[in-house]
């Protein structure tokens, strides 16, 4: 029960909001080192053209193509998988284009395999290094247990504006959000690491000071919805423990 417990809040501390900025920030960690790996706003337009020419129904328009992983030889990128804040596109080699939305994807059921990273019932296999598959296990994970605790929502319209990916001379300010602060959420470590190791450095963090007032799962003050039974604050806030 114990290592249950410490597993639940080592993900609840582990999770980020599925905003663009986020997931691009998350995108960029993990897969720093990729040499075939292009991000929001560097994608170039030829593979951006491929890879929506390759999943036409799957993509749609109003998305940005947050992180693109081109497992081509000749550059089309009609082959390897494109990361939204909303799904995962993929397409192997000779196979039939594939998508699956974050919220829908069990990492329970995800594991890497050499070049195939197995979610569930189908697989994302790369003809690359196997180091990119152990990237996405580790990033698709915290992609999967955030978008279960984050309510749907229409896509921004924006380009994202991390400010390591979008010079501020360039692209113009997002407009202000209206979304709920997430300073609850632990930051990560300053390097890329495994979900494990991420989950570790979570859970030595200070424990909330507050909790759900109907499944007393730990929480922080801002916490904007209970991941765990969906409940919503009172108008007094959150129960607190500490």
């Amino acid at each position: 029960m114990a290592d249950l417990l410490a597993e639940r809040i080592a993900e609840e501390a582990a999770r980020i909001p599925m905003t663009d900025d986020a997931v691009l920030g998350l995108v960029r960690q993990y897969f720093a080192g990729a040499g075939s790996m292009y991000f929001c706003p560097n994608v170039p337009p030829k593979k951006e053209h491929g890879v929506r020419r390759a999943h036409v129904g799957h993509l749609p328009t109003n998305e940005w193509i947050l992180g693109l992983y081109d497992d081509t030889v000749f550059g089309s990128s009609e082959e390897g998988f494109v990361i939204t804040s909303r799904r995962l596109c993929w397409k192997n080699i000779a196979e039939q284009p594939c998508m699956l939305e974050w919220q829908h994807l069990d990492p329970e059921r995800m594991y890497p395999d050499g070049q195939k990273l197995v979610l569930g019932a189908g697989y994302l296999e790369i003809s690359g290094d196997e180091s990119v598959i152990d990237a996405c296990a580790d990033a698709f994970h915290i992609l999967a247990i955030s978008a279960r605790a984050t309510p749907s929502s229409p896509p921004r319209s924006h380009v994202p504006t991390l400010q390591s990916a979008v010079a501020p001379a360039v692209h113009a300010a997002p407009p202000a959000s209206h979304e709920a602060p997430h300073a609850h959420a632990t930051p990560p470590p300053p390097n890329p690491v495994s979900f494990a190791a991420y989950a570790g450095h979570a859970y030595a963090q200070p424990a909330p000071a507050f909790a759900c007032w109907h499944c007393r799962t730990p929480l922080y003050w801002n916490t904007p919805q209970c991941a765990r039974c969906s409940a919503w604050p009172s108008p007094q806030g959150w129960l607190r423990t500490g």
